[in-house]
């Protein structure tokens, strides 16, 4: 029994995140006794659930075993810009001071409704901490 389309397609995109070309699909394709472009043909007849079972054995032999755990290649960080980066320590010492006093003076938040904790406050970005700054400190 043949496989669907969309089951065909996937295989295809399996092999191509995997490095595999399409001629080497193709190679194998007809290597276990299908019509060469069954995978890579939008037309074409798509190989039976065995053969197809075969081609991803050998996708899943040509990746890395990382890759096939599922684990993602680390992101490389994005380059800080000023609207990205974190808040300054002076900023977070700040705003833990002003949400000390309105704590103590029984005073509500101000406009901007924010972390109330250090770890919440150190990720803020620095236009997110300015902003902040200004509510507590009531400049609207």
């Amino acid at each position: 029994m043949a496989i669907s389309r969309t089951e065909a397609t996937q295989i295809l995109n399996e092999a191509t995140a995997a490095g595999i070309s399409e001629a080497t699909i193709e190679e194998w394709t007809v290597e276990l006794g299908a019509y060469r472009f069954a995978l890579t043909s939008p037309n074409g007849n798509p190989p039976s659930r065995t053969i197809a079972t075969q081609i991803r054995d050998r996708i899943r032999a040509h990746t890395p075993v990382a890759q096939q755990a599922g684990s993602v290649e680390p992101v490389t960080p994005p380059v800080s810009t000023p609207s990205t980066e974190m808040a300054t320590e002076r900023q977070v010492a700040y705003i833990l001071s002003l949400l000390d006093q309105r704590r103590r003076s029984g005073e509500g938040g101000g406009f901007f409704q924010g972390p109330t904790n250090r770890q919440g406050v150190e990720r803020l970005t620095r236009a997110e901490a300015t902003t902040y700054i200004r509510s507590l400190k009531g400049d609207y």
